[in-house]
């Protein structure tokens, strides 16, 4: 029991620690993409667009967890222990196998990417390939319970989920369009 919950905890963190930083990715995007505008053209958009914007992204993090913890929940659930896992996993990844088969140890989610993509990767020119963020790519696909990762002894583990689980729903929220307000002249006193 003490080792099911250990299991448990860490696929909590795990997903924690993908959401978070799926969302700081976000959040550091917009602010570059920001004072990029701000530097080219001297111009930023305004607080009510920027907070607009900070919403939607805070709505599709909180989704993207919510989506993690129900595909746990129901990974946890259809789960037979009788299931024979695919490829073995490494010692001490075992119980990890209830997130799917076991596609193997990565050095991090770009080789994780490269290995997916394959040859439309290596097809692409160099100096396109380099505009790739691999990192993103792996993570939003943990985000999206596409993959399921892990970080163990050094490495990167990734686990396929079980072909029986319906995908998981990948349409972020949608957030009420936000109208900047406008600041109210003060009163002058008659």
């Amino acid at each position: 029991m003490q080792r099911q919950l250990q299991t448990l905890r860490g696929e909590i963190d795990r997903d924690q620690r993908m959401v978070a930083l799926g969302l700081l990715r976000q959040l550091a995007s917009l602010s570059t993409e920001q004072l990029t505008l701000a530097i080219a053209s001297g111009r930023i958009d305004p607080p009510g667009d920027l907070w607009g914007r900070i919403e939607a992204l805070l709505a599709t993090s909180r989704l993207r967890y919510r989506q993690l913890n129900d595909a746990r929940i129901n990974r946890r659930g259809r789960f037979k222990p009788s299931d024979p896992p695919h490829p073995r996993p490494p010692r001490g990844l075992a119980a990890f196998a209830r997130n799917g088969a076991y596609a193997g140890p990565y050095s991090d989610f770009r080789e994780l990417v490269r290995a997916l993509l394959g040859e439309r990767l290596t097809a692409q020119p160099q100096d396109l390939q380099q505009h790739l963020d691999l990192d993103g790519i792996g993570l939003d696909l943990h985000l999206r319970g596409l993959l399921w990762t892990l970080t163990h002894a050094g490495q990167l583990h990734a686990f396929h989920p079980h072909p029986d689980l319906p995908p998981p729903a990948t349409k972020p929220p949608t957030t009420p369009p936000t109208t900047p307000t406008k600041p109210r002249r003060a009163k002058r006193p008659r």
